[in-house]
């Protein structure tokens, strides 16, 4: 495995968060970094604006010929051969865009794009919790799920599609998901989901619940994070929500862990901030559900990389070996 060198310009195109960062490759180091929100009524060229406003001005502080390329982590299903966004869940006006040729007129460097969870893999396997093991399956719960799979050393593809853990059935003819299917797993545990069964239950919440008092009495306050704080606080209805979603992950990742048996397993995403919830609701359920002989055969751990594993990714898109 060859050392990366050089610093690259990193985008991270998300449903809820837009990000930028320059990243020296050899080191690991972050020199510059941005977060905005992503602004989703606004479409695909809102979130364009706000990136190349981003990039240009950390290209103008860091000197624009130190820079050998742009790696971009885009939060969808994109073609196989990295050029053209296929959609986005989230965003309207994203279908069958190619932003890294967008992306190279601009700002006049070679471009490089992989989906977010592939990305985050690649950035969480080389630089965080996976430690360069041989085989990892990361997979990442935030305002969707999506998972990037490393065998022996290398990013599995497949067709380009590979690891699409968030739409694998949990219940059959269930709630309908954003791809369209009934009963993926997103329409039961991603960021989205969760916050939207909170709020289809609020008006059966009493008065006093957690819940409607962090939310003010206002349902459209309800975010997946205040569910979580919730929770924590004792609302026996989002504890039952809550606990049905982690149930579904680990339905889930008990079946990946059968067929791929990886060295180790890392979990990242916004809601794996929430650590605490998901060892408390999802590792029973996972030892109850994989097979005696394969507990304790692979390493599950949490992300280390700070939200930033998707950034790290894309960095690594511009060498040879990595994509």
């Amino acid at each position: 495995m060859h050392t990366p060198h050089g610093k690259v310009l990193a985008f991270d195109f998300g449903g809820t968060k837009l990000a930028a960062a320059i990243i020296d490759k050899a080191s690991g180091e972050v020199l510059h970094y941005a977060k905005r929100q992503t602004p989703k009524n606004l479409g695909s060229q809102g979130s364009l604006d706000i990136i190349c406003a981003l990039g240009d001005e950390f290209l103008q502080k860091n000197g624009a010929e130190e820079i050998q390329a742009i790696g971009i982590s885009f939060g969808g299903p994109i073609s196989r051969d990295g050029q053209w966004i296929i959609t986005s869940q989230h965003v309207k006006g994203w279908d069958y865009f190619p932003l890294p040729q967008v992306l190279s007129e601009h700002f006049g460097l070679p471009v490089f794009m992989e989906n977010d969870a592939n990305a985050a893999a690649l950035g969480e396997w080389f630089y965080g919790a996976g430690e360069k093991c041989e085989n990892l399956f990361y997979f990442q719960v935030s305002t969707g799920i999506g998972a990037g799979i490393i065998l022996n050393g290398k990013l599995y593809r497949g067709m380009g599609m590979a690891g699409e853990f968030g739409h694998l059935t949990v219940e059959e003819d269930g709630m309908q998901c954003a791809c369209g299917k009934l009963g993926c797993l997103e329409s039961y545990s991603a960021g989205w989901s969760i916050a939207s069964h909170a709020k289809a239950l609020y008006n059966q919440l009493p008065s006093g619940s957690a819940l409607r008092q962090l939310t003010q009495n206002q349902a459209e306050m309800v975010t997946t994070e205040l569910v979580f704080e919730a929770y924590r606080q004792g609302d026996a209805q989002m504890q039952t929500l809550v606990r049905s979603a982690m149930h579904s992950l680990a339905r889930a990742l008990a079946d990946v862990v059968c067929i791929l048996d990886p060295d180790r397993v890392v979990i990242g995403g916004g809601i794996s901030k929430s650590k605490d919830i998901m060892q408390a609701e999802m590792m029973p359920g996972l030892e109850k559900l994989i097979p005696g002989f394969l507990r304790g055969h692979f390493d599950l751990r949490f992300s280390v990389l700070d939200g930033k594993e998707t950034l790290y990714g894309a960095a690594l898109l511009s060498e040879g070996g990595f994509r």
